[in-house]
């Protein structure tokens, strides 16, 4: 069943048509362990009467640390020492772990990269306030993820989760953080969000229960959708357009191949 989520998780990126988007489970033997080490996390986690919900968030990386994510997927500190994987440390608020945010603007100062990633948050608690970069921050016995806000007590906006152990993160696919910048491709982006979630998370990890994708995902004030016209036929309607269009390019280098031969 692994290694048929992963492939159907490929599929399902490269079939996406967005450029700047490339899935991370492309080495499918080293994505295979890596997403086992994740069922496997969950299956403890329901003995263990924790919640077992897996979902959606963002992680900012470097490029240079692309192939090592691919190979090993998103390491706690603990675990990137075990391998011998240097990285750059950075200020930790929230105390060591992998740190995930659900909203894909909040955190792009921390690398050019951008991944969405299946986190699972297992037994989760909520901390007020920003953080203590001063002292080592303390996460409360059993807990399996520390939830944070370091610019206010809104429970959405650039909360972050500091998730504690490398089993409960799978990297699924990068994307360029340009495609942001614009309305179309922003929502592109959230229309394979919402997908992979569906298509893949729900089905392989939630008894294809359907998660709910806050409509606040994508939240900088774009406007080019009316607030009154349904969002998933708005979404469809950009997806439609970026296909063709994508469809159109290939169709004209293909052309050009004719007439260069």
């Amino acid at each position: 069943l692994t290694v048929r989520m992963v492939k159907e998780l490929v599929a399902l990126v490269e079939g996406c048509n967005l450029e700047g988007v490339e899935s991370m489970l492309t080495k499918v033997e080293d994505a295979t362990i890596v997403a086992e080490r994740m069922v496997q996390c969950q299956a403890l986690f329901r003995r263990m009467g924790k919640p077992t919900h897996v979902m959606i968030e963002y992680h900012y990386t470097n490029s240079e640390h692309i192939e090592s994510i691919r190979s090993h997927g998103l390491l706690t500190v603990e675990d990137r020492i075990a391998k011998g994987i240097y990285m750059e440390r950075k200020a930790l608020p929230f105390g060591n772990g992998i740190y995930t945010g659900n909203n894909p603007f909040a955190f792009q100062s921390y690398g050019e990269v951008g991944l969405l990633v299946a986190v699972l948050k297992g037994k989760a608690y909520r901390v007020r306030g920003q953080g203590n970069y001063a002292q080592p921050f303390q996460v409360r016995p059993g807990m399996d993820t520390v939830v944070g806000n370091q610019h206010s007590d809104a429970p959405f906006h650039n909360e972050e989760s500091v998730l504690q152990a490398s089993a409960q993160v799978l990297p699924l696919a990068k994307f360029d953080p340009q495609l942001l910048d614009t309305p179309a491709s922003a929502y592109y982006l959230l229309a394979l969000h919402e997908q992979i979630q569906h298509q893949i998370l729900d089905v392989y990890f939630n008894g294809s229960v359907k998660t709910s994708v806050p409509r606040r995902l994508i939240d900088r004030g774009i406007t080019t959708i009316p607030r009154n016209q349904n969002y998933y036929e708005s979404v469809a309607s950009l997806v439609q357009s970026s296909n063709t269009a994508a469809s159109n390019n290939i169709q004209k280098k293909e052309r050009s191949r004719v007439i260069r031969y």
